[in-house]
């Protein structure tokens, strides 16, 4: 029997384009596929035999000609953010689709997912960041307005944040943020906000503030590294629930569709309550002490915090 096919799609800055048959997948892929190949094979799902993923990234304007081309020969589609999802819904001939989003009540038959509720915990995550850099005396967000979640998340934050506009207008997110922050005075950080493009630039981004003393904050984990590697740059901290974790949880969904039985519920929700409680939780809080030296930013010592 022929592997099937799981068409992943991200928006990234340029397009990229590759078929994984094995494990583990390339370093430069979302962190979303080492959790998906985990997932799966933690349901019985082997990669290369029982199936292949064939790997899209490209600008939200590429998405329907470039990512979802020849689309009716996929037997899912697995989309990395609630952007790409949906795109992809919107398609004629498109197979069941598994996606992470925050909101998922929109969603009807044939979508499955994943709600990491980046968008309900934004506010969670800028106090994180507070007390990760006790000393911050501002705190810009990377902002865009035609995306839907970026929208929602700004609104729950305090009025005093000020935004750095990275739609698809700004060619480069780095020059966007330089252009800005020739105005930033004291103490000042960057929140990214859940925007798709921005995961697609993590290196960029990580790499400007490493480069220009400036601690970078995500609503995930996956970046935050023990090193200052100029080949994978570290942010200085994140919280919220890791890509990684995203994927493996969806996983199990895919391995259930493929094998011709869909899970009954069709999203599943994450668990997030507060890190150093004694309850269950899907959110990570960490920073990195090598980035928080080599900018010299002093971390603080909350409870639930873990230093890389």
């Amino acid at each position: 029997m022929a592997a099937q096919k799981i068409r992943a799609v991200a928006i990234g800055e340029v397009k990229l384009a590759v078929s994984i048959n094995i494990s583990p997948p390339p370093a430069y892929v979302r962190p979303y596929i080492k959790g998906l190949i985990r997932g799966l094979s933690d349901n019985g799902q082997t990669i290369g035999t029982d199936y292949i993923i064939e790997y899209r990234e490209c600008p939200v304007d590429a998405l329907e000609d470039y990512a979802f081309d020849n689309i009716k020969d996929a037997n899912l589609v697995f989309c990395m953010s609630a952007r790409v999802l949906d795109a992809a819904k919107g398609l004629k001939n498109v197979p069941t689709i598994v996606g992470v989003v925050s909101d998922y009540s929109k969603y009807g038959k044939n979508i499955y997912g994943f709600s990491a509720k980046r968008v309900q915990i934004i506010l969670a995550c800028y106090n994180a960041f507070v007390a990760t850099v006790p000393s911050l005396q501002s705190v810009y967000v990377l902002h865009d307005e035609d995306h839907g979640p970026s929208k929602e998340a700004l609104k729950k934050l305090p009025k005093s944040v000020q935004t750095i506009k990275v739609d698809k207008k700004e060619p480069s997110i780095p020059d966007a943020i330089a252009k800005i922050w020739t105005k930033a005075t004291g103490y000042a950080g960057i929140l990214v906000l859940p925007v798709d493009r921005c995961f697609g630039a993590a290196d960029a981004i990580n790499g400007w503030g490493l480069a220009n003393g400036v601690p970078i904050f995500w609503p995930v984990t996956d970046w935050v590294y023990p090193t200052t590697s100029a080949n994978a740059p570290s942010a200085l901290g994140g919280y919220g629930v890791s890509q990684e974790h995203c994927g493996e949880v969806m996983g199990g969904q895919v391995a259930a569709i493929l094998s011709g039985n869909p899970p009954k519920q069709q999203f599943v929700d994450a668990l997030t309550y507060s890190p150093g409680t004694t309850s269950n939780t899907d959110i990570t809080w960490a920073a990195s002490q090598a980035v928080a030296d080599a900018i010299e930013y002093k971390l603080g010592s909350p409870q639930g915090l873990t230093k890389r």
